[in-house]
C-alpha cells in the first residue's frame, strides 16, 4: 500500500490505518483509476497540448501528483484528467470506492478522520474528494475552506450557480465544497395516458397537465391504478416510485417550507428563517408526529398502494411477458420496488426520481418498451416509445417532465395547524393552473448533487492543482463533465439557446423545453427550496427512518397489499411510528454528543448563528458535557451572586432611608442629583450634537477625475504622500461650498481589505459618471470621499476620530451613493449585495446622517457598473432598518461605541427642531424644522412628510427607545423630552 501511494516506508506507524482504509475503498488499478501523467505530451508545446480554457496553466503543476476520490464511474472522467495532466503536467489519479455511493461517506471518513461522536485521525491517502451535501457535516472542519479560493477565481461565477447548490455546501458562511451538480425530486408523467382518460379526468379536475398538488397525484394515483397503460390487457399502476426517506420528504416540504428566507416589500432574499423539514433550530425539538407530518404520511401511503410496490414486492409476475427475456428485467422478482425497472415495462402513468435517473427514463436507458415498439431498454438507446396514435408526428412528446406537487395548506406556526395558503403564509406560492388557488411549492433537494472538497492538510500544491481542475470543470459544458447535469442560472436563462443544445445532443424537443422551463424556475434566487438533513449522523437518522416507517409500516402486507386497509390500525401504526421516531432521533442525537453540540451544527448548516451560551445553558443543560456544565453553574454563581448584593444593598438603603433623622436634607439631596444628572445629560447631548455640527478630524477629499483613474480602491497613506488628496478642517470652510462632494457608502467584502477583486470601485467609477451625468456638474468641481482613502489606516486614534466624524462627512456630501453590487465575501463565503449591505450597522449609520439631513433625492444607488438608481421616496421598512442603526450587523462590537454620540447628536437635533416649531405653531412647509422634514422625505405630500417624521419622532421617545441607544445612552435618550433644547 505505502509503495503504490508513495508513501515512505518508514511510516510504519501507519501502515495499519492505511490498511484499514484500503480495506474500505479498494486501491487504485488500471480499471478503477483513470490515467496518471502523460509522459509524451511534454515534447509538444503549450498550443497543441491545452485547451483553449486551460491555456493559462500550461506546465502549471509539472510533475505534481494529487489523488482524487470518487464513487461513481463516468467514461468523461478519462478524457478530462487525460486533457489536463497533459497541460499542466499534473499527475492527477481517479479512483472509486468499491462500494460505489454506498460506501463514499466512510471512505470519506476513513481518509480525512472524524469530529464527532469520537473524534478520529484519517489515512490522508487523497488529496479530494467527489461528495454529496449529507457526507460533510462529518467532516466539515477536515475539509478545506473554498471561500477564499473561490473569492480569487472570478472563473468560476459563484454567484451564477444555482443558490440551493450554494446554500448546501457552506456551513458557518464557509464554502467547503464547489457544486458542479444538483439534485432534487421531481415527477415524470405520461402524457399519452392521460391524454387516453382526458374526459375522466376533466371530470375530476384533473386535466390538462399533470398534477399540481400533492391531493392531485394521490387522485390521478388511484384513478390510473388498474388501468391498462401498455395494450397488453393487464391493469397497470398510478405514478411508480422506489421507496425511499426521501421521497417521503418530498412530500413534507410543501406542507411545511413556506420561506426559507425573510421577505419585505415582496423581496424574499432576507436573513434565513431556519425553517427546515427535520428539526426546530432553537430547541433541536423533531418535527415528527406535528400535522403536516401526519399529513405527509397519509398521502404518501396512499401513493405508495397505488404505485408499482404491491404487485413487484409479491412476484415476478408484475414483469410483462413479452419482456420477460430482456435483460433489463433480469432482475425481477427479488420483492423489490423499483421505479426504472416498473417504468421501463410501460405500466406506469408517471414516476417520481431524482432528475438524473428521471431523463434516463424519459428519454434513454429506461424507456418503455412495448411488443410493437420494442427496443432493447438495455442499450441505453435514445428511444422514443409510443402507443399508436401517441407519437411524436401527433405534435407532442409522450414522456414529460413538471415539478414535484405542491400543497393549498401549510403548517400554521402559530397554531401548530394546517390552514390554507395566504400570501402573508405562503410568500413564494404559485397560483394553481387550473383553480387560480394558492399553491405552496417547495422542491425538495435531495442530497444535492456531486460538489468536489479538498483535504484541508493535503499539500498546498496538490490542492491548487485540484482546484484548478474543478475551475476548469466549471467553465466547460455540463455534456463534457462527469456527472454534470444543468446546474447554473446561466446555463437556462437563455432558453431558446439552452433548448437548442439538449437538442442537438439527442433529446427530443418536448423533454428539453419540460427541463429548461422547469429549472429556470428552480435556479430563480427566490425559488422555495427544502434542504436535506445535512448534519452530523444524517445517515443514521435516515436508516431509522427507513426502517420505522418502511420496513416496519408502510411496506408491509397489511398496509400495502391488502384490499383494504384498516384505519384504525393505520391511525394506531402511526402513533407507534412516531412515539419510535421520537425515541430512535433522540438515541442518534446523544450519540452523536448530545442535542447542545447538534443544535448549533443544525443552524451551521442552515447558516444560521450559533445559539448562545445562555441559550445553551437554559435549553440543553443535560446534554452538555462537564466543562459546559460547570461553565453554565459558574454564570448561574456570578448571577446569583449578582441577585443578592442586590437584594443586600437594597436592605441597606431601606435601613438608611428609615434611619434618616431629616427628610428635608434627603429631599434637598435628591434636587442636587437632579440637577448633577441632568447637567449630565446636557453635556452629554451638547458634546454629542457637536458630533454632527463639527469635524473632530479633517474631511479628506480626491478629485472625481483622480478617483477614476485610480483603477483600484488604495489607502489613505499612499494617496496622501502622492499629493492626490485634499484636507478640509471645518465644516464651514469655503471649499465645500464651492465644490461638490460624492460620499461612496459600502460593505467591505474581506476582513482584510475592502474590495479584493475591484468589483466595488468599478461600480462606484461608473456610477460616479452617473452621478456627474444626472445632475449636469462639472466633473472638474467634483470631489469624491470612500473611506479607505479618506479614513487613516494606519494610526488607529486618528482612524477612530475620523470614524467618530462620520455624520458630519455624510451631512456635508452633496451627493450619497449606495455602492452594493452582487458578489461574495473573500473569507466568508457569504453573499453580498443590497440585503445584505442594508443590515450593516456602518451602512445604516451613514444612510441615516445623510438622510436627516439632506434626504433622499441626493442619494442613488449602484448594484452594477450599468445600474445606479436615484433613490425616491424610502418605504417605511427601508426607513425603520435605517433607524435602527444599533440592530445592525457588525463584525467587531467595538464599532457600536463609535457611533453612540453622532447617532444621540442626529436625534436631538431633529427633536429640537421639532420643540421650536410647536412653539411657534407654525405650519409644516414653513416650520424650522421644515429641513429635517423634507429631508425624511424628499418626495411626497405634506401628509406623508408630517407622518415620517413623527415616526422618527416615536422611535426617539417612545416605548421602543431601549432597542435604538445601548444601555449607557438610554438615559440619554429618555430625557430629550425634559430638556429646553434649542
Amino acid at each position: 500500500v505505502a509503495d503504490h501511494f508513495g508513501l515512505s516506508r518508514t511510516a510504519a506507524h501507519m501502515a495499519p490505518a492505511i490498511a484499514l482504509f484500503a480495506a474500505v475503498v479498494g486501491l487504485p488499478d488500471s480499471s478503477k483509476s483513470a490515467c496518471g501523467p502523460v509522459s509524451s505530451s511534454e515534447s509538444r508545446n503549450c498550443t497543441q497540448r491545452c485547451p483553449s480554457e486551460l491555456s493559462t496553466l500550461c506546465d502549471a503543476h509539472k510533475d505534481v501528483p494529487a489523488a482524487l476520490l470518487g464513487f461513481e464511474e463516468d467514461s468523461l472522467w478519462i478524457p478530462r484528467l487525460d486533457e489536463f495532466n497533459s497541460c499542466t503536467g499534473s499527475r492527477i489519479t481517479l479512483t472509486y470506492t468499491l462500494l460505489g455511493e454506498d460506501g463514499m461517506a466512510d471512505a470519506l471518513e476513513a481518509d480525512c478522520g472524524t469530529v464527532a461522536p469520537t473524534p478520529s485521525e484519517g489515512a490522508g491517502i487523497y488529496d479530494g474528494y467527489v461528495v454529496q451535501a449529507p457526507w460533510v457535516p462529518n467532516v466539515e472542519p477536515l475539509l478545506e475552506n473554498l471561500s477564499p479560493r473561490i473569492a480569487a477565481t472570478p472563473e468560476i461565477d459563484w454567484l451564477d450557480i444555482n443558490p440551493t447548490s450554494r446554500s448546501i455546501v457552506s456551513f458557518s458562511n464557509t464554502v467547503r465544497a464547489l457544486p458542479l451538480d444538483v439534485d432534487f425530486i421531481a415527477i415524470g408523467w405520461r402524457e399519452d395516458v392521460f391524454r387516453q382518460w382526458q374526459p375522466e379526468l376533466e371530470a375530476m379536475g384533473l386535466w390538462p397537465g399533470p398534477p399540481e398538488t400533492l391531493e392531485e397525484l394521490v387522485a390521478v394515483s388511484e384513478f390510473l391504478k388498474g388501468k391498462d397503460h401498455n395494450g397488453d390487457g393487464i391493469g397497470d399502476w398510478g405514478f411508480c416510485l422506489t421507496p425511499q426517506p426521501n421521497y417521503f420528504t418530498a412530500f413534507l416540504a410543501p406542507l411545511m417550507m413556506r420561506n426559507e428566507q425573510a421577505c419585505a416589500s415582496g423581496d424574499c432574499s432576507g436573513d434565513r428563517t431556519g425553517q427546515n423539514l427535520f428539526f426546530d433550530v432553537q430547541s433541536f425539538e423533531t418535527t415528527v408526529g406535528n400535522a403536516a407530518y401526519m399529513q405527509a404520511l397519509q398521502l404518501f401511503h396512499r401513493v405508495l398502494r397505488a404505485s408499482n410496490c404491491p404487485d413487484q414486492a409479491e412476484s415476478a409476475d408484475w414483469v410483462p411477458q413479452a419482456l420477460r427475456g430482456d435483460p433489463l428485467f433480469s432482475g425481477a422478482g427479488n420483492s423489490k420496488c423499483d421505479r426504472k425497472s416498473a417504468f421501463a415495462s410501460g405500466r406506469c402513468a408517471g414516476v417520481i426520481s431524482m432528475p438524473g435517473t428521471l431523463t434516463k427514463m424519459l428519454t434513454g436507458k429506461y424507456t418503455p418498451v412495448t411488443p410493437q415498439y420494442h427496443v432493447n431498454a438495455s442499450s441505453g438507446e435514445n428511444t422514443t416509445w409510443a402507443l399508436p396514435g401517441h407519437d411524436a408526428a401527433d405534435g407532442y412528446y409522450w414522456g414529460r417532465r413538471a415539478f414535484f406537487p405542491g400543497s393549498e395548506k401549510v403548517l400554521d406556526p402559530a397554531t401548530g395547524g394546517l390552514v390554507e395558503c395566504t400570501p402573508d403564509l405562503c410568500p413564494k406560492a404559485v397560483r394553481h393552473s387550473r383553480t387560480g388557488k394558492l399553491v405552496n411549492r417547495a422542491t425538495f433537494f435531495s442530497e444535492g448533487g456531486e460538489a468536489y472538497a479538498l483535504r484541508a492538510s493535503s499539500p498546498e500544491g496538490k490542492k491548487k492543482a485540484l482546484f484548478d481542475l474543478f475551475t476548469w470543470f466549471s467553465e466547460l459544458p455540463p455534456s463534457k463533465v462527469p456527472l454534470t447535469g444543468l446546474y447554473r442560472q446561466s446555463q437556462v436563462a437563455d432558453a431558446a439557446s439552452s433548448v437548442a443544445e439538449l437538442v442537438e445532443e439527442g433529446w427530443p424537443q418536448q423533454a428539453a423545453d419540460d427541463l429548461v422551463e422547469l429549472l429556470a424556475e428552480l435556479f430563480d434566487e427566490g425559488s422555495n427550496a427544502a434542504q436535506d438533513l445535512l448534519l452530523l449522523g444524517f445517515s443514521d437518522y435516515n436508516e431509522r427512518l427507513d426502517q420505522r416507517l418502511l420496513d416496519e409500516f408502510l411496506l408491509t402486507p397489511p398496509f400495502l397489499t391488502a384490499p383494504e386497509v384498516d384505519e384504525p390500525a393505520f391511525a394506531a401504526a402511526s402513533d407507534a411510528l412516531v412515539s419510535q421516531l421520537r425515541s430512535d432521533y433522540d438515541d442518534v442525537t446523544r450519540d452523536y454528543g448530545g442535542a447542545a453540540g447538534q443544535v448549533q451544527r443544525w443552524r451551521a448548516s442552515l447558516n444560521l448563528l450559533p445559539l448562545s451560551a445562555a441559550a445553551l445553558c437554559d435549553g440543553f443543560y443535560a446534554s452538555l458535557d462537564e466543562d459546559e456544565k460547570r461553565r453554565c453553574s459558574e454564570d448561574n454563581l456570578q448571577i446569583l451572586v449578582a441577585t443578592l448584593c442586590t437584594v443586600a444593598g437594597l436592605l441597606v438603603l431601606v435601613l438608611l432611608v428609615l434611619g434618616c433623622r431629616s427628610i428635608r436634607r434627603g429631599v434637598r439631596r435628591k434636587a442636587e442629583l437632579e440637577r448633577a444628572a441632568d447637567a449630565l445629560v446636557r453635556r452629554q447631548v451638547t458634546d454629542a450634537m457637536g458630533y454632527v455640527n463639527e469635524l473632530q478630524t479633517p474631511m479628506v477629499l480626491m478629485r472625481a477625475s483622480d478617483f477614476m483613474r485610480l483603477g483600484e480602491l488604495r489607502p489613505h497613506e499612499e494617496l496622501r504622500d502622492a499629493g492626490a488628496v485634499v484636507f478640509v478642517d471645518s465644516v464651514s470652510d469655503p471649499f465645500l461650498t464651492e465644490h461638490l462632494t460624492v460620499f461612496f457608502s459600502h460593505q467591505w467584502l474581506s476582513f482584510g481589505t475592502p474590495d479584493p477583486l475591484g468589483v466595488q470601485y468599478r461600480v462606484m467609477a461608473a456610477s460616479l459618471r452617473r452621478v456627474i451625468a444626472d445632475t449636469g456638474w462639472e466633473e472638474a468641481n467634483v470631489q469624491v470621499w470612500v473611506d479607505l482613502a479618506s479614513i487613516p489606516q494606519s494610526k488607529p486614534l486618528l482612524k477612530q476620530l475620523a470614524v467618530q466624524t462620520i455624520a458630519c462627512y455624510c451631512a456635508a456630501a452633496h451627493a450619497f451613493v449606495i455602492c452594493a453590487p452582487t458578489t461574495i465575501h473573500a473569507d466568508t463565503g457569504e453573499v453580498c449585495n443590497v440585503q445584505s449591505y442594508q443590515r450593516r450597522m456602518w451602512c445604516r449609520c451613514e444612510q441615516l446622517c445623510h438622510v436627516l439631513r439632506k434626504g433622499t433625492g441626493t442619494m442613488w444607488c449602484a448594484t452594477t457598473e450599468d445600474d445606479c438608481r436615484r433613490l425616491g421616496e424610502l418605504d417605511s421598512e427601508w426607513l425603520m432598518s435605517v433607524l435602527r442603526v444599533f440592530e445592525g450587523d457588525v463584525t467587531d462590537e467595538g464599532d457600536y461605541l463609535s457611533i453612540v454620540l453622532p447617532i444621540l447628536g442626529l436625534y436631538a437635533e431633529l427633536y429640537a427642531l421639532e420643540l421650536k416649531r410647536r412653539a411657534q405653531a407654525v405650519p409644516w412647509q414653513s416650520s424650522p424644522a421644515a429641513a429635517a422634514e423634507a429631508a425624511l422625505c424628499q418626495v411626497g405630500s405634506e401628509e406623508r412628510r408630517a407622518q415620517t417624521l413623527q415616526l422618527v419622532l416615536n422611535e426617539i421617545r417612545g416605548a421602543k427607545r431601549g432597542e435604538i441607544f445601548p444601555p449607557k445612552l438610554r438615559m440619554s435618550a429618555q430625557r430629550l423630552p425634559q430638556l429646553p433644547l434649542r
